[in-house]
């Protein structure tokens, strides 16, 4: 069995990786992982031991729990991060060639001391959106009993302190990845996102930031150009071309 209250204080007290003052945050529906009960056991020792952050160290928090080969000399890209990486070095002005990517990710990436925030809207890791790890067999949480009534739990609460987050460190650009998941972007941004120039991608600037939903980095037939387009685009919104 899951210890409850740890998972409890997981559930509503982990936000991600990076800095909530870094320019450029991404924001997902949740984190992969999470296959089997041990590797969610793992995580939370790994999230206690290391002080309950709201946002870990990318780089840190992965060596706690045993994963390395995305940040070791081979630099294997993790495919989520790959794309979202060229989003952020297109809209820093600069050529997000691979090995720049992989260089990114190694030493820059998700750091807490650094310039990006990733975080998600639904705290526990999952292997997919059509599964569900079964918490009911390892949790007395009555609110992990099915996957939806997980996310009805979850999710104001979430989105209320991710809007709160933005509202106080003001990041230069929210980026939301996976627009079948536009409702609840638009209720983190607190309005609508409208359709740019830019297939596949909506924005709305507000109080200095730029909020803008595109593609999901997994979803099939979307090109690395994709990625780089987007991040051109935030780079001019924010006046920087």
């Amino acid at each position: 069995m899951f210890d409850d209250e740890l998972l409890h204080a997981f559930v509503f007290g982990f936000f991600g990786y990076g800095s909530f003052s870094a320019p450029y945050w991404f924001v997902g529906m949740e984190e992969g992982g999470g296959n089997t009960p041990e590797d969610i056991a793992l995580r939370l020792r790994a999230w206690e031991a290391r002080g309950k952050r709201a946002l870990e160290d990318v780089v840190d928090y992965h060596l706690a729990i045993g994963v390395s080969k995305h940040f070791d000399e081979l630099g294997v890209l993790q495919p989520t991060w790959n794309k979202l990486i060229r989003i952020q070095l297109a809209a820093m002005g600069e050529s997000p060639t691979t090995e720049r990517v992989r260089a990114f990710q190694r030493t820059e990436w998700g750091k807490s001391n650094g310039i990006s925030c990733l975080t998600e809207l639904l705290p526990l890791p999952s292997p997919g959106m059509d599964r569900w790890l079964h918490f009911a067999e390892h949790s007395r949480l009555p609110y992990l009993v099915s996957r939806a009534a997980y996310t009805e739990h979850v999710r104001s609460a979430r989105v209320a302190k991710l809007a709160a987050s933005v509202a106080e460190y003001r990041p230069k650009a929210v980026v939301f990845y996976g627009l079948q998941y536009l409702p609840s972007w638009e209720a983190i941004a607190g309005t609508e996102l409208r359709a740019t120039s830019v297939p596949g991608t909506r924005t709305f600037a507000r109080d200095g930031t730029l909020y803008l939903a595109t593609r999901h980095p997994a979803a099939t037939g979307i090109s690395n150009a994709y990625f780089h387009s987007v991040g051109l685009m935030i780079r001019e919104a924010l006046g920087e071309a």
